[in-house]
């Protein structure tokens, strides 16, 4: 169990999500913002997503609507293509319009299509536009395509912090604090980064005024909610799955979930 113990680390091997999304769609989404940018002005007509079997089957993923919360959007493979086609980018906000005419429209004029001959996250996309022009989209790099660098790591950190309001300066100081960590005599800097971006985007919220409306929660708010609300949705999946009886370990005595060897949805 020792062998490379301090050269040989794991992390290493962790793979990141860039939307908001189950990881079966990162390349789907990666795909339609790739064919978007292909021909920005044209219209889609059909959108067949070809992917492997377990993911094209999986629960959820070929649901089209309706939608009534989160963890149905964050698996509907048409969903999220859909209003990456519609708004060019897939965030969180996005994924609670649950009845954006636009997006609904789209989403039922996409096939998933589960097609043996695809390799587990590298799925190909075939896309008509109005003028009969057709573009296909491929992912060549699969899972390898999504390794948590610390680039990606600055990057996502930075797109979080966007979406919640907290200002590019206080984001880049939280950026700054973790980069400079492992030469800092204690991790205060750190944790007066996370503390300062947090009350800037309450702040920024409040400005906005989500929080001034009794009737909406702040994002924050839906922040939480909706961690627990997927946390429960995957262990649903997983009862299915696995059977009665048949859960194993998934929580440890921190309230993490685990999940290790076999991929899986999420």
């Amino acid at each position: 169990m020792a062998d490379r113990l301090g050269d040989e680390f794991e992390f290493r091997q962790i793979t990141y999500k860039p939307y908001p999304t189950c990881q079966f769609h990162r390349a789907v989404v990666s795909g339609v913002l790739a064919l978007r940018r292909q021909a920005p002005r044209a219209s889609l007509r059909r959108l067949t997503i070809h992917m492997h079997p377990f993911e094209a089957d999986f629960i959820g993923v070929r649901h089209a609507g309706p939608f009534r919360r989160f963890s149905q959007t964050f698996m509907s493979a048409p969903f999220c293509a859909a209003l990456a086609w519609v708004d060019g980018c897939v965030g969180y906000e996005g994924m609670h319009r649950y009845d954006d005419t636009r997006v609904l429209e789209l989403a039922a004029r996409i096939d998933v299509v589960s097609d043996p001959g695809i390799e587990r996250y590298r799925p190909r996309l075939v896309a008509m536009d109005d003028h009969g022009v057709a573009r296909e989209w491929a992912e060549q790099g699969g899972s390898e395509a999504y390794l948590l660098t610390w680039h990606a790591a600055v990057d996502m950190s930075g797109a979080l912090c966007e979406e919640v309001g907290v200002p590019a300066p206080a984001a880049q100081a939280l950026a700054d604090a973790a980069d400079a960590l492992a030469r800092a005599p204690s991790a205060s800097a750190l944790l007066a980064g996370g503390r300062n971006g947090h009350r800037a985007g309450r702040a920024a919220t409040v400005q906005s005024g989500h929080a001034s409306r009794p009737d909406t929660r702040t994002r924050h708010d839906r922040v939480r909610h909706t961690t627990r609300e997927t946390i429960n949705h995957a262990q649903e999946n997983e009862k299915l799955r696995r059977g009665p009886g048949r859960m194993g370990r998934r929580v440890d005595g921190g309230g993490a979930m685990r999940r290790r060897a076999r991929p899986g949805a999420g």
